[in-house]
């Protein structure tokens, strides 16, 4: 028998060594932003969303993103992309009091996307991916193992320290309430494509 596993969706974990003393001098610089920006919303329920894009450029971010970009570029190499013109095109923070969470939603006109988690709290709401393919809604058997990678419908990656999300920028995703009982601080980030129509 042969099995093809075709049109994989590739999403990359990476938990980074050596961040610590970074995330604490990240979340010194959240916390001086939020005394002089008062946010936006986006998919963010009751959280605080960063308007702008500060983070491209502020040296306490700097580590962060020279590791997003290696991890990136690295990730997709594994999956036969190589020499891509990536462009790393926003940057923002997304602070997630208890019981705050980010609607269903995706990440148009990017190529790839991802969030990195500089606080995340026991209890920290995971991020979910919800399988896009509108096909699965009409005939879908009932009572299978929904936790195997063929079957599920939603796939959960828990959300903890210094841990690197890497995901195609069209694949749908949210995140539950936050049930721990202090801030779940995360940065996301999307790539677009040199020389890209989009």
């Amino acid at each position: 028998m042969k099995r093809l596993d075709l049109f994989p969706t590739p999403v990359f974990v990476h938990d980074l060594e050596g961040f610590a003393e970074a995330n604490r001098t990240m979340l010194d610089h959240i916390a001086e932003m939020r005394t002089r920006d008062a946010g936006v919303t986006r998919s963010n329920v009751l959280g605080w969303h960063s308007s702008s894009n500060e983070l491209g450029t502020a040296p306490a971010f700097a580590a962060l993103r020279d590791a997003i970009v290696e991890r990136t570029k690295a990730s997709l190499e594994q999956i036969g992309y190589v020499g891509l013109g990536l462009v790393m095109t926003n940057m923002w923070v997304v602070v997630s009091p208890p019981g705050a969470s980010n609607l269903l939603h995706d990440h148009p006109r990017s190529f790839m996307s991802g969030v990195y988690y500089v606080q995340a709290p026991k209890g920290s709401a995971p991020l979910v991916f919800r399988d896009p393919r509108a096909v699965r809604l009409f005939n879908e058997p009932m009572g299978q193992d929904q936790r195997h990678p063929h079957i599920t419908q939603r796939f959960a990656i828990g959300a903890q320290d210094c841990r690197l999300v890497l995901f195609p920028s069209w694949l749908e995703h949210l995140v539950p309430r936050n049930e721990s009982d202090d801030d779940r601080v995360a940065v996301s980030f999307n790539f677009g494509l040199m020389n890209s129509a989009h």
